[in-house]
């Protein structure tokens, strides 16, 4: 059998779409996370090998020094599948960063990657660089890829897995109880519950809010909000999110619950338990809770519900515009017509005034619409509104 070709080439110098003659059909990284300074303990995982294949298959092995630090020793081994499918995103992915242009980081201070692509041919093309890289292709970093489609959320990869963690998911539940002591003989009681859980999860791209008023009563209201949900979470500091809380007395009558459960990208789920009221919630509280308000605010309206929109009445082609403005709050009103309308009330006008109809700016009280024997001001007596007054004018 004839020896598998092997191309070294140093990644700079890689550029053109067909690097690799065909699809990519393996990949092969070790990732070597030894930089200057102390030795680590011995059982401190410093080494990872990784092999995806493009029918899914996924070798792995991760090494460590031994007790007397004679070499690295193998611990961790993982071999598993992942289908033909995201195997394919992974190795496509990477073969399309690999044969354009890029810059390889030289770092000094941390350990180093590498790793062989191959493809159809059993060509094999060999790529370094030091382990601190964010590699990015068509907005995907490429480590994170790996990690998520893998699940495997402490992979050195490209990268030594040291960029911050992040928030995944927060789940907010609240139970209030209260105690209604009916007055009779047997002084029984009558426990009325009421509930509240609020789930934000960057998965889904969604914030929900559930309430549970009892005796099947619930109301849910779901919020699907691609980037707001994102970049919402990817604000948290998921290193530093929540303090704990102390134990706070609840009054004999009445228990305020709730439990704080979030779950971030590498490190363990957060359980949080409290009393519901300041003392027994975290510190910083009061600003997450004004940072979802804020992200919801502008989607909690409803035009069907709005008096507004179902009593406005649209102008018959026979009709004109007369505006009621105001000057100063609580002071007169004047009439002016307009055809804008795009006018609504409440809006900043600026209209002419006086015989030098010097430009002044008003604000729109009330709209009303007319047949010309019927206008509350003369057609010929009554002025114009220049413009909508936009706040960027002088």
């Amino acid at each position: 059998m004839a020896a598998k070709e092997e191309q070294h080439v140093f990644a700079a110098d890689i550029s053109g779409p067909s690097i690799f003659g065909d699809e990519v059909k393996r990949i092969r990284i070790v990732s070597n996370n030894e930089g200057y300074g102390r030795a680590p303990a011995p059982t401190v995982e410093v080494e990872q090998h990784l092999t995806i294949a493009a029918d899914g298959r996924v070798w792995f092995s991760g090494y460590h020094y031994g007790e007397n630090y004679g070499g690295l020793e193998r611990g961790r081994i993982n071999n598993f599948g992942i289908g033909k499918q995201a195997a394919a995103h992974i190795l496509s992915a990477t073969g399309k960063y690999f044969s354009n242009d890029h810059v390889i980081i030289d770092a000094l201070d941390c350990g180093l990657w590498e790793m062989d692509i191959i493809n159809g041919q059993g060509g094999v093309y060999h790529f370094t660089g030091s382990l601190c890289a964010d590699l990015v292709v068509d907005g995907i970093d490429l480590s994170d890829l790996i990690r998520d489609t893998l699940c495997m959320q402490d992979l050195f990869v490209f990268d030594g897995n040291t960029k911050p963690d992040r928030v995944d998911r927060i789940v907010i539940d609240y139970h209030r109880d209260m105690k209604n002591n009916l007055v009779n003989e047997q002084s029984n009681e009558v426990i009325c519950g009421y509930a509240e859980q609020l789930i934000i999860d960057r998965a889904a791209n969604t914030l929900e809010l559930i309430q549970n008023t009892g005796s099947g009563r619930t109301v849910a209201r779901k919020y699907t909000l691609e980037k707001e949900v994102a970049g919402f979470l990817d604000a948290l500091d998921a290193d530093d999110l929540f303090d704990e809380t102390p134990d706070v007395t609840d009054t004999p009558d009445e228990t305020k619950k709730y439990r704080i459960s979030i779950d971030f990208q590498k490190q363990p789920q957060l359980v949080l338990t409290g009393t519901y009221e300041k003392q027994g919630l975290p510190e910083n509280w009061a600003d997450f809770i004004e940072k979802i308000l804020s992200l919801i605010h502008e989607y909690s309206r409803s035009e069907i519900l709005d008096p507004a929109v179902y009593n406005k009445i649209k102008r018959r082609p026979s009709e004109y515009i007369y505006c009621s403005v105001s000057f100063n709050d609580g002071g007169s009103v004047y009439y002016y017509r307009t055809e804008d309308e795009r006018i609504d009330a409440g809006d900043q006008v600026i209209v002419p005034v006086g015989p030098d109809n010097v430009e002044r700016i008003a604000v729109v009280k009330k709209i009303d619409y007319y047949e010309a024997g019927k206008v509350p001001l003369s057609l010929e007596k009554t002025k114009r509104i220049i413009r909508k007054w936009t706040g960027e004018e002088g």
